[in-house]
């Protein structure tokens, strides 16, 4: 059974490998998150971030309520 839990964070993903940008609010998570997509990054979610850990790996997801 897969397990999941929901952060205050952002996070973007680059050959397959993904990255989570944390910290308090206004501390440039997004403008990070932006200069990463300008190397090449795709974004995944700003400013939460579901964590599910199914079998043996973690995937980052944005909620659905953020969704899209």
């Amino acid at each position: 059974m897969a397990e999941q839990t929901r952060l205050h964070a952002t996070s973007v993903a680059f050959e397959g490998k993904g990255v989570l940008i944390t910290g308090a609010s206004g501390r440039g998570k997004s403008s990070l998150a932006l200069q990463l997509m300008a190397l090449g990054c795709t974004l995944v979610s700003d400013d939460q971030t579901e964590l599910i850990r199914k079998d043996n790996a973690i995937w980052a997801a944005a909620p659905a309520p953020i969704r899209g």
